[in-house]
């Protein structure tokens, strides 16, 4: 899926803020990492997170999710994905 993208390289638990420019805001994100086959749910805080400490590459997927105000129905969705490098 990231063939041939060239990571972003961030330094060790350095900070990765997340926004949308869509109005209005997703009511719900979440993040996903991928490293060495595994999964791993990445908690926001304050729209952001952190770069894992150990130097390597690693793999996100964003999704944001649009739903009415009572969270019954979906208002659509989206997602997009990106590599970093830690060193």
């Amino acid at each position: 899926m990231l063939q041939g993208v060239t990571p972003t390289v961030i330094t060790p638990e350095g900070d990765i803020a997340v926004s949308f420019a869509y109005k209005p805001a997703p009511k719900r994100l979440n993040i996903q990492q991928f490293f060495d086959d595994k999964t791993l749910q990445i908690p926001l805080k304050n729209d952001s997170f952190n770069a894992p400490n150990e130097q390597g590459t690693y793999y996100y997927e964003i999704s944001a999710f649009w739903t009415t105000d009572d969270g019954k129905f979906s208002l659509g969705d989206t997602s997009a994905v990106f590599v970093i490098e830690v060193r």
